[in-house]
């Protein structure tokens, strides 16, 4: 297990290094939550693990970058969503493409079948995170 936990969290730093220098990894994980769907700062602090306060100064600071968008949420007046804009898409899309052809390539200087290893490697690591996911009741 602790040879799985290093090695995930290396791998995420090398990413974090091949994706560039555009967001932090933080900044980067906060885009991509609302890129999934506009959520809420209380949201995004479960999700991330930041406290309110920081996850607030992070989403105001994505939105002078037009990278998010506040907007009032339609089910509660009082509390706002961040949603993410064109833009913030287009950089996570650019961030993407940038990771995808580093490992393509670095897999294929090994002789290794690229989408044999990204797809095996993403079926596991599917069944890792359903395992850790909250279950819908509990979210």
């Amino acid at each position: 297990m602790a040879d799985l936990l290093r090695d995930l969290g290396h791998l995420s730093r090398l990413i974090t290094q091949v994706a560039g220098p555009d967001l932090t990894r933080t900044e980067a994980t906060l885009l991509g939550a609302v890129a999934e769907r506009p959520r809420r700062i209380t949201d995004l602090v479960r999700l991330v693990g930041l406290t309110q306060p920081r996850i607030t100064t992070m989403a105001q600071s994505l939105e002078q970058q037009g990278l998010t968008l506040r907007e009032a949420d339609p089910a509660d007046g009082r509390a706002v969503l961040i949603r993410v804009t064109e833009r913030g898409r287009a950089l996570l899309e650019e961030r993407q493409r940038r990771i995808s052809d580093a490992l393509v390539a670095s897999l294929s200087e090994q002789r290794l079948d690229a989408d044999e290893v990204v797809a095996e490697a993403a079926a596991k690591v599917r069944v890792l995170v359903q395992a850790l996911e909250p279950a819908p009741a509990a979210r």
